[in-house]
């Protein structure tokens, strides 16, 4: 992508994606250009360790931000002596880190054979410690939507999160947005057996809503083939201002733009009240 199709593009925002996968270096892809090329970006922590190396990477990129947390597929973790603590000293350690901004991802997937029991203890400490350090969630939710809100339905949450990744039909998209949150909808959102998500998409108020990438996974339609980046979330925009008959007036990307605005705005207030 060149200079002149990038400045061509309206500003766009990524809410969920992952800079330490491998295979950007496979496919020659750089992420400083990328973390410059966003309007705000979240590079999300897939398991517990990874805030380590991301928070140094995008501490020159002030329109960055990360989340420490650990996923259901560190499940088998949980059950060793100390993890469950490790998750809370982690955010504890970087709770000054005006750049660390959620506990997550972290929730619930029954998609995959993770252990349902420790799934469950995982996501419910996290949830304790997202209490704790006054910072919200960020979920990833598959084929457990009821297990995942029956847990947080159990703590009063006041901060509000985000469903990353929506995979879910109207219904589920209530229960989410009942609670709270934004939902983040990505290339899953474009497939065209996925016209559930699109419904929700159609449900789910302007100000709620978000985009995202999940790169290096679920490129979008047309290009399943390649590896994700976070350049992608315009054609994701695109896409789905299209279903909803937009047309390319870049209204969703500015309707992501203000609402992760708005979702970064509350780590601000955890800092000023830290102080």
């Amino acid at each position: 992508m060149d200079k002149a199709e990038l400045l061509s593009r309206p500003e766009f925002s990524d809410a969920h994606f992952h800079s330490l996968s491998p295979r950007y270096d496979e496919a020659g892809i750089e992420f400083e250009r990328i973390y410059a090329s966003l309007f705000r970006g979240i590079d999300c922590s897939a398991s517990l360790a990874d805030i380590h190396e991301i928070a140094p990477r995008i501490s020159r990129h002030s329109n960055i931000f990360t989340t420490v947390g650990a996923g259901p597929w560190q499940a088998s973790e949980a059950a060793s002596n100390g993890f469950l603590d490790e998750i809370e000293s982690t955010a504890n350690a970087f709770l000054q880190n005006k750049q660390m901004i959620a506990i997550g991802e972290t929730g619930l997937d029954y998609h995959y054979d993770y252990d349902r029991t420790l799934q469950k203890s995982l996501f419910a400490r996290q949830v304790e410690i997202s209490i704790a350090v006054r910072l919200p969630l960020i979920l990833h939710i598959r084929d457990s939507f009821k297990d995942a809100f029956d847990i947080l339905a159990a703590y009063g949450l006041d901060r509000q999160g985000i469903v990353h990744c929506f995979s879910g039909d109207k219904d589920e998209a209530r229960m989410a947005l009942d609670k709270g949150f934004y939902l983040s909808f990505g290339g899953s959102a474009t497939y065209k057996g996925n016209g559930h998500i699109r419904e929700a998409l159609a449900f789910c108020p302007s100000d709620r809503i978000l985009l995202e990438t999940d790169s290096p996974w679920l490129s979008p339609e047309g290009k399943r083939r390649s590896v994700n980046t976070p350049m992608n979330v315009y054609d994701i925009g695109n896409y789905l201002s299209e279903w909803r008959n937009d047309g390319r007036d870049g209204s969703i990307f500015k309707e992501s733009n203000r609402n992760i605005v708005s979702f970064l705005s509350q780590r601000e207030d955890v800092c000023s009240q830290a102080k």
